[in-house]
């Protein structure tokens, strides 16, 4: 597509509100883009958005709704780290994997769902640590592995899931300081 935009920290001032639609023509969101904006509430973007680069949101602290297009083929470390109020995501089924500090200090983030048909296989370290109010999660089947501190200090985590058996392991660090335990089903 010709006419397809990348947002920068240079172009994207005429997108920011306190709850943003991206333009539809929008592939791709540089690093840093959107980093440390706490004016922000809400993010919709285009359907078919296949990027979104390094913190490009990280430290928008009012952030509390994203809509993840369903495209989307890579999201950049540290990309919502630090969005405390954050409370929900939904990773597109196009997605293969979470790289590290993704999600990290989401201190609200209470519901983490996966699409179905997900080809998710990776969850990189410290990809949701620190999500200290998120309670279950039932991963995909495609998923094969859990890096170092995903789930690091999320102290409400007491119950996940691994249906389909496709699951290879995870980094004994993976779910350190779990103070509930918790209870795995596959």
């Amino acid at each position: 597509m010709s006419n397809s935009l990348t947002l920068t920290r240079r172009n994207c001032g005429q997108y920011i509100e306190k709850n943003m639609e991206l333009p539809q023509n929008c592939r791709s969101i540089s690093a840093e883009t959107f980093f440390n904006r706490p004016d922000i509430r809400s993010v919709v973007f285009p359907y078919e958005m296949e990027q979104i680069g390094n913190k490009a949101f990280q430290g928008c602290s009012r952030l509390s709704r994203i809509e993840l297009p369903e495209h989307l083929q890579k999201l950049g470390i540290g990309v919502f780290s630090d969005c405390i109020s954050l409370k929900k995501v939904k990773i597109p089924a196009s997605l293969t994997s979470i790289p590290k500090n993704a999600f990290n200090n989401g201190r609200k983030l209470n519901s983490l769902e996966f699409a179905p048909n997900s080809k998710l296989t990776f969850i990189g370290p410290n990809a949701f640590s620190e999500c200290a109010t998120l309670t279950e999660v039932v991963f995909p089947a495609s998923l094969e592995e859990i890096d170092d501190r995903a789930f690091y200090k999320c102290k409400k985590l007491s119950c996940i899931s691994f249906p389909g058996g496709g699951f290879k392991g995870y980094r004994k660090a993976g779910f350190l300081f779990l103070r509930n335990g918790f209870a795995a089903a596959a």
